[in-house]
């Protein structure tokens, strides 16, 4: 069967929406959720995933194609025959030839003579995590002008990520600089994952310190849209790359998320959940929302001291939201 991959929408516009790059090839197996093409825009560089696993059969647009919300992009193969035909036609074969197993009698067997692929390197980065908790309850707070998920008895409290990125990027700047050298104004890009709908939607914000918090929900309110994309940066963006995790309700309550080549440090935050706590100036017992937050970072680049200060600082805004 085949299932056409489809341009998701991009906030309120895609006029200015190009197929900027295929990042993969005909007859190649990808696997759900895999980007297989860049779409580029005025607002964000987004990635397509594949909906299903399959085989790639059809590109129907060549790069550098506008591209409308709603067009076919692509067509995967799913059928397993059909599959293992196009994979068939694609791979190169140097020669068949005939050979005898060790310890055959002698029955001789066609055998295909294909170079044996690759295997992904291994990537080893040092790493060290901080968790922090922090009181959600002006964090999960409704604002004026923001809808937010009811919190009232089971259903859980939604946290307002827009802050989150806010708070972080403000510590970010209060910190310092990393021990990696920057050329000029410090050139930060965040990359933050959040769940939207049934699928992650992963947005990437670059010259993130130069934006205020209403800037910020923009950015996070055009990441994808009633279709499942997934966003990414280039692994060779220049300056200082974060990442931002946030799984909503559907997440564990402490989330470790590791962080990946070239990036300084990965924040994941927890589901929030109800917890008793010691709060107030005479230590009474009160039930608030709470969260876990957990920063990943190359110790290469941030030292201990420097992430615990970012942590604390991140804490220090998210309870005392303006």
């Amino acid at each position: 069967m085949r299932i056409d991959v489809v341009m998701p929408r991009i906030g309120e516009s895609t006029v200015d929406s190009i197929l900027s790059r295929w990042t993969r090839r005909i007859g190649e197996r990808v696997g759900k959720g895999e980007v297989i093409l860049e779409i580029s825009s005025r607002q964000v560089d987004i990635g397509v995933p594949a909906p299903a696993e399959g085989v790639l059969v059809e590109m129907l647009m060549p790069e550098g194609s506008r591209v409308e919300s709603g067009a076919v992009l692509a067509r995967l193969e799913t059928e397993s025959v059909e599959a293992s035909r196009v994979l068939a036609e694609s791979s190169p074969v140097s020669s068949i030839r005939r050979t005898e197993a060790p310890g055959s009698t002698g029955k001789s067997d066609d055998v295909l003579d294909r170079p044996s692929p690759a295997s992904p390197p291994t990537l080893s980065l040092p790493q060290a995590v901080l968790v922090h908790e922090a009181d959600a309850s002006v964090l999960t707070a409704p604002r004026e002008g923001q809808p937010r998920t009811p919190s009232n008895g089971d259903s859980p409290a939604q946290i307002d990520l827009a802050h989150v990125v806010w708070a972080f990027l403000k510590a970010v700047q209060e910190s310092g600089e990393t021990r990696r050298p920057s050329r000029g104004s410090r050139d930060v890009t965040v990359i933050v994952t959040s769940v939207r709908g049934s699928g992650l939607v992963t947005a990437i914000i670059r010259n993130a310190l130069r934006l205020n918090l209403a800037a910020l929900a923009t950015s996070l309110a055009e990441a994808g849209g009633e279709s499942c994309a997934t966003m990414y940066s280039s692994p060779d963006s220049p300056g200082e790359t974060y990442e931002i995790s946030a799984l909503g309700a559907s997440g564990p309550f402490l989330l470790v998320q590791p962080i990946q080549n070239g990036h300084m440090a990965h924040l994941a935050v927890g589901a929030v959940r109800k917890s008793v706590v010691v709060a107030g100036p005479h230590d009474t017992l009160d039930t608030r929302p709470m969260v876990y937050l957990t920063l990943a970072y190359d110790p290469r680049v941030i030292d201990l001291a420097k992430a615990a200060r970012l942590m604390s600082r991140v804490v220090f805004r998210l309870e005392r939201l303006p």
